[in-house]
């Protein structure tokens, strides 16, 4: 972008310098009032030229709008990614704060009997869908400790990438802690490992109980548009439509980051 610029610039001075010296050039050159020749003050030569020239101006600036909107369309790139990250790794540490819900507890309408048959048998899914890959037996241990320990020691798992040892983690916290006001957050970063890894049906089966099992969670949003995330990799079109729906009218009080995420993933569905 600054080499075309400066380029740019060089060009426009050219211009300008041949159309003040083509006048001004020697004491008793043509003047555009003597009405000597010279074809209007500038040779044929020198009209040529400038003619090159400003083609080439015109040529450069489309380059410049055209680098522009790259940048533009980048930067808009840069900003869905972080989105996706910050909803993905966003309150880590915090607990799981009652979030009220609209209408009490939510209804099982059409996303959750949609996300059911894609949970339980997606035979619609597209053959390109990731095969569920066999798992190793991470041999994870929870630490002594409160349940708060423990659940940061699943989710610093999580952080680093080890995924299937956060997922062993996650489950033996579940199990140990079903009651907990942390389970919410621990069954929704468990749905996370398996969305991470393209393991789409145990995702769905993770995101729908963090939205149904515990559905006064602080999680329960992002386990719904998760949800809907993961129907729409099963093929499941309708199903993550209503689920997106769903969201909106259980959730209307959900976080922005949420709520914009959740418009972008319709528009990339064709709800």
């Amino acid at each position: 972008m600054r080499a075309v610029n400066n380029r740019l610039d060089r060009l426009e001075r050219t211009v300008t310098d041949i159309q003040s010296g083509a006048y001004s050039s020697s004491p008793g050159s043509y003047s555009p009032d003597s009405g000597g020749g010279g074809g209007g003050g500038l040779s044929a030569d020198t009209q040529a030229r400038l003619s090159e020239m400003e083609d080439q101006v015109r040529v450069l600036t489309g380059r410049v709008e055209e680098l522009s909107h790259r940048i533009e369309q980048t930067n808009q790139d840069l900003q869905n990614f972080k989105s996706d990250v910050d909803l993905r790794f966003q309150d880590l540490h915090q607990g799981a704060g009652a979030a009220p819900s609209a209408g009490g507890a939510p209804q099982q309408i059409a996303p959750a009997q949609g996300a059911g048959n894609a949970a339980a048998q997606p035979a619609s899914a597209p053959a390109s869908a990731p095969a569920k890959q066999a798992e190793a037996k991470p041999t994870v241990t929870l630490p002594n400790g409160t349940a708060q320990v423990q659940y940061d020691f699943a989710i610093d798992l999580l952080k680093r990438g080890q995924f299937p040892q956060a997922r062993d983690a996650l489950k033996q916290f579940l199990a140990q802690h079903p009651k907990d006001p942390l389970a919410g957050n621990a069954q929704y970063w468990l749905g996370e490992t398996y969305y991470v890894q393209g393991q789409y049906k145990d995702a769905a089966d993770s995101f729908l109980k963090g939205y149904t099992t515990y559905s006064k969670s602080s999680k329960a949003p992002d386990s719904l548009l998760k949800l809907g995330m993961t129907l729409s990799q099963l093929g499941q079109k309708d199903a993550a439509c209503a689920t997106y729906g769903q969201l909106k009218q259980q959730f209307p009080q959900a976080s922005p980051a949420i709520v914009a995420r959740a418009k972008l993933e319709r528009q990339k569905a064709g709800c």
